[in-house]
């Protein structure tokens, strides 16, 4: 009983020491999912969502300006030395178009829509916890062994090849990876800033080079080449 005592008493001095100290605590922020980009398809799917903004950014304009809003819209020039500047660019385009914009060559009377990449790599496992593993699927071998008895070897065999195929593509989707990237698109007419979207997702590590480049942007306007606005695009954040 003494022993139980000694051990509360201990408790309760840790936690006013640890009440009174100046050091900061984390307070947890609940789960949140977000995209993982796999392919370029994937970049396909985030340049259509930015075209969408787009759209509506150039809509709310032709109605608040009339006749002296943009008649069309720009994308810069990206540096080539990317994989994803190379054909994210080409992608936005073809949304922009989708979407019935007029997508020219020069930013004169245009939307300019500027985009890039940051990436971030953490410096400790996040530790995601993963819903699809080795051990679901042979749970779900097990349970379904009783309808294969009827079966010839070659269906059997089939089967499997088809179930260990799509459990690796849940587990690849599902996967939390210690990567991150985040396209961030701005939308400018002439020194205004209309708009600015951040696009985070989930990326493997090995394809962080994917986004890196060693070659400088300028941040174009609708008046011209702002060279003042050259941010680096080759972004490697480690977060302790």
């Amino acid at each position: 009983m003494k022993s139980v005592h000694l051990i509360g008493s201990a408790l309760a001095v840790f936690g006013l020491l640890a009440g009174c100290s100046n050091i900061p605590t984390s307070d947890f922020r609940g789960y949140s999912s977000q995209p993982k980009v796999l392919s370029a398809d994937h970049w396909a799917g985030l340049a259509q969502d930015s075209a969408r903004e787009v759209s509506a950014a150039f809509a709310k304009l032709a109605k608040e300006k009339g006749a002296q809003a943009p008649t069309g819209v720009f994308v810069p020039e990206m540096p080539q030395d990317s994989a994803f500047y190379r054909a994210y660019s080409g992608q936005l385009k073809q949304a922009l178009m989708r979407e019935g914009l007029t997508v020219r060559n020069t930013p004169r009377d245009s939307l300019v829509v500027n985009f890039k990449a940051e990436t971030y790599l953490y410096s400790r496992r996040t530790g995601g916890r993963i819903p699809f593993t080795n051990n679901t699927m042979f749970a779900v071998l097990a349970a379904s062994a009783p309808e294969w008895y009827d079966r010839s070897w070659p269906e059997i065999r089939n089967g499997l090849i088809s179930l260990v195929a799509i459990f690796d593509v849940l587990k690849a989707k599902a996967q939390v990876t210690d990567a991150e990237a985040m396209v961030i698109t701005t939308i400018e007419d002439g020194e205004t800033l209309v708009l600015m979207s951040n696009q985070p997702f989930y990326i493997e590590p090995r394809d962080l080079l994917l986004y890196w480049t060693d070659q400088p942007t300028v941040a174009v306007m609708g008046s011209g080449i702002d060279r003042s606005k050259t941010p680096p695009l080759k972004n490697i954040r480690v977060v302790q």
